[in-house]
């Protein structure tokens, strides 16, 4: 036999939790796809035809752009 003491705290938790996850699922989804795209750009300008010197001083920049340089 089910218990029906939950059924109230169940009734009132179960739609904010799918509405929490309706909210947040696409914002995610977009930092996500933002994720790819960028990771993505890097690989591709790492393996275009650019030479080796190229590449390098393109990852400097963007070392320096970034503040990582010291």
């Amino acid at each position: 036999m089910i218990e029906y003491s939950f059924l109230p705290i169940l009734s009132i938790a179960l739609p904010n939790v799918i509405t929490i996850i309706v909210a947040f699922v696409p914002i995610f989804f977009k930092i996500w796809e933002r994720k790819v795209k960028s990771i993505n750009n890097i690989i591709s300008d790492l393996i275009s035809q650019e030479s080796n010197t190229d590449k390098v001083n393109t990852l400097a920049i963007l070392i320096k752009k970034n503040g990582a340089d010291t």
